[in-house]
């Protein structure tokens, strides 16, 4: 939550965004007093955010700028608030900021829980390739993963936790199987104890990175970003699982 001060000094802010105002005008359109508008607009005046034009007031260009670094800062802030519930069972240090800076954030319905994967659904049947980690599989991510191959031509990489693994049962080994062939892909394993799945589905145009995030009960959400910063930062954890685990299946 944001302090008064600063969410009327925002207020202000964006009320000049476009064109200069004068006090009574700002006045109307705030939602404080007038003896705040005042109190702001000195506070601007004097650090040179806000400058007087004859009977109004305009923002200089460094207002300008820290109203631009204002609109990103809380747009930030509204992407972790999203994030805090998928992001809970998640041991912290894990993720990086740039991760999530301008993410989207997909949460399941209690109703319709597997709804949550219908985003990263259509990002996966636009990719030409996809690697990721998985700590948990859950049945309707291989079936997925089976019509992104089957009918994108999907090429897949997958490094899964040796544990789970040993528990598929013949059918979800099968189809991992079919997955990685018919892909020329390729599987790994290794131990793996995050509570979330790592992967970056690229494609012609773009690349996004993602993070499947579950609990004991099942998936906690999904966040994804095409920002490289937060895609670069998603294939370094990759790798570094990567580097450890050994090729049991490769198609190539």
């Amino acid at each position: 939550m944001r302090e008064p001060t600063s969410e009327s000094r925002d207020e202000i802010l964006e009320s000049l965004s476009e064109q200069p105002r004068t006090k009574p005008d700002l006045v109307a359109a705030s939602s404080v007093s007038r003896s705040t508008v005042d109190r702001r607009l000195a506070e601007l005046t004097d650090e040179g955010y806000v400058e007087p034009v004859d009977s109004s007031y305009r923002l200089t260009e460094i207002g300008h700028l820290v109203l631009q670094e204002r609109r990103a800062y809380r747009s930030h802030m509204e992407t972790l608030e999203a994030a805090a519930p998928v992001l809970e069972p998640v041991e912290p240090g894990s993720v990086d900021v740039a991760f999530l800076r301008g993410a989207t954030v997909e949460t399941p319905t209690p109703c319709a829980p597997w709804k949550v994967f219908e985003a990263s659904r259509g990002i996966l049947n636009a990719a030409d390739s996809l690697i990721g980690t998985g700590p948990t599989v859950v049945p309707t991510i291989l079936d997925d993963l089976g019509n992104a191959v089957e009918h994108g031509g999907l090429t897949c990489e997958f490094v899964l936790d040796e544990e789970l693994y040993e528990s598929f049962d013949d059918r979800e080994r099968e189809l991992v199987r079919e997955i990685v062939e018919a892909g020329d892909g390729r599987l790994l394993l290794t131990s793996l104890s995050d509570s979330y799945a790592i992967w970056i589905a690229e494609g012609d145009e773009e690349i996004h990175a993602g993070l499947t995030v579950y609990d004991s009960s099942g998936p906690c959400g999904v966040i994804f970003n095409d920002d490289p910063d937060a895609v670069a930062w998603a294939r370094e954890q990759y790798h570094e699982r990567r580097a450890s685990a050994d090729v049991v299946l490769e198609c190539r």
